[in-house]
């Protein structure tokens, strides 16, 4: 028995790798999921909310920096599947940025509750 082909060994570890990332990628989709489907109800709930968004489009944006890299590694990968990852890790990004002001927004919101200064006009 001869030893595997080193494209067989290569096309192999590519694709364990791709599945490794398309795994990741579906369980933070389906995290996000199902945070999007809870509605919280108070202002201190909606910050903690946001602030689990944020860290999942954060743990998004680091799948898509995984492959971005990968792909830049490979000179085979189309120039369009490389400019796919990078505008899904910079949509990612921008998610992250976005939850995270969200959160500020209602913890200071939350924070006037709190102290009883009622809410911004």
């Amino acid at each position: 028995m001869s030893a595997p082909a080193v494209n067989a060994v290569y096309a192999d570890s590519r694709s364990l790798f791709l599945d490794v990332v398309v795994a990741g990628l579906d369980r933070t989709t389906a995290a996000l999921s199902g945070l999007h489907a809870h509605h919280p109800a108070t202002a201190a709930e909606r910050a903690a909310h946001a602030h689990r968004l944020a860290e999942l489009h954060r743990r998004r944006a680091r799948w898509w920096a995984v492959l971005e890299r990968s792909a830049a590694d490979r000179l085979e990968t189309h120039r369009v599947h490389r400019l796919a990852v990078i505008a899904a890790r910079a949509a990612a990004d921008d998610g992250v940025r976005f939850w995270l002001d969200a959160a500020r927004s209602w913890e200071a919101i939350a924070d006037r509750e709190r102290t009883g200064r009622g809410a911004v006009a």
